[in-house]
């Protein structure tokens, strides 16, 4: 049993450092130029010409400035909220027993 649980632990925490696998990042970089080539690539050459890249750049910038403003958005409500009151004596926090 206790053997069983050690070969376990190491098989997950190995797993867990081992760090992004390089085919799955290659295949998801190749996944988006594929995607690229689809969206951008006007004439069908297979190909993005010089107009065809200022556009797929163009693109890009754009949704790069959306997601920094969506994410400064979240840090700016998040440091809004209020912290929870802290209480001296915690028998005296509302729900205390």
């Amino acid at each position: 049993m206790k053997l069983a649980i050690v070969a376990l632990f190491t098989l997950i925490s190995a797993t867990a450092f081992a760090g992004p696998d390089p085919q799955t990042r290659e295949m998801r970089r190749e996944h988006r130029r594929e995607e690229a080539l689809q969206r951008f690539d006007h004439n069908g050459d297979g190909r993005l010409d010089r107009e065809e890249r200022r556009e797929a750049k163009q693109f890009r910038r754009e949704h790069r400035r959306e997601r920094q403003m969506r994410r400064q958005q979240r840090e700016q409500r998040r440091s809004q909220r209020q912290a929870p009151p802290t209480y001296a004596n915690p028998s005296q926090a509302p729900g205390a027993r």
